[in-house]
C-alpha cells in the first residue's frame, strides 16, 4: 500500500490477502505503517493479523499492542506501547515493528514515531510474554493477512481510521535520530553480542 491510503469505517472494511512472501520472513522482518483512527476505539480494534503468526491492535487507551508467534509457540511475544497514539481521524501516527531473531535480547521491538515504546526480553529456551525463543524463527503460519479486523468475522474488531504506507520488509529497518546535522544509529551495540 505504499504511496496510497485507505479508509476503513469501522463497522465492515477490511482488506484480506492471500499467503505471500511478504509475510513469510526468515530472520529478520520489519513492518512500517502510518494509522491514523478517527476515535479512541470502546472494543480493541484490528490493525493487521496474520493467524498464529502476528496482530497489531489499537487498544482502548489508544495504545498499540503487538503481538508474535516464535515457531512452533502457543503463546506470543507481546509487546505494548507506552504512551497512547493520536486518535483525532488527522495527525498520523509511524508505526514500526521489528524482529531479528539473532540478538540476544530484544528480538521484538515497537517503535511509535520513530521513539522505541517496547520490546522483548532475553533470549531463552522456553518462550513467554516477553520473550523470544532461541533459535527460533517467527512462526509460518498459512493463511491470508487480515488488514482492518481479525481473522474471525467479529464485528467489534474492525478498525475505524485510515491506513497508509503499509511496507512488509524483509530486513530490518531502524529509526534514527538527527543530532545536529547528523544522523545517529539507536540500536544498541551491546544487544548484538
Amino acid at each position: 500500500m505504499a504511496g496510497y491510503a485507505i479508509k476503513f469505517d469501522g463497522t465492515d472494511d477490511y482488506l484480506s490477502l492471500a499467503d505471500g512472501s511478504y509475510t513469510q520472513p526468515t530472520t529478520d522482518f520489519s513492518i512500517n505503517l502510518h494509522l491514523t483512527p478517527d476515535a479512541i476505539p470502546s472494543n480493541n480494534k484490528t490493525i493487521l493479523h496474520k493467524l498464529n503468526e502476528f496482530q497489531i491492535e489499537l487498544d482502548t487507551n489508544a495504545q498499540i499492542i503487538v503481538k508474535m508467534f516464535p515457531d512452533s509457540a502457543t503463546i506470543p511475544v507481546e509487546l505494548k506501547s507506552s504512551t497512547s497514539i493520536t486518535c483525532d481521524g488527522v495527525i498520523p501516527t509511524n508505526i514500526i515493528v521489528t524482529l531479528d531473531t539473532q540478538l540476544k535480547y530484544g528480538n521484538l521491538k515497537l517503535y511509535i514515531d520513530g521513539k522505541i515504546e517496547d520490546q522483548s526480553g532475553l533470549k531463552k529456551d522456553i518462550g513467554s510474554k516477553n520473550n523470544w525463543i532461541i533459535d527460533k524463527n517467527l512462526n509460518d503460519g498459512s493463511g491470508l493477512l487480515y488488514i482492518g479486523r481479525d481473522n474471525g468475522d467479529t464485528s467489534t474488531a474492525y478498525y475505524d481510521g485510515k491506513m497508509e504506507e503499509l511496507v512488509f520488509y524483509n530486513h530490518i529497518i531502524i529509526p534514527v535520530t538527527p543530532r545536529d546535522q547528523e544522523y545517529t544509529f539507536i540500536k544498541p551495540v551491546s544487544e548484538l553480542t
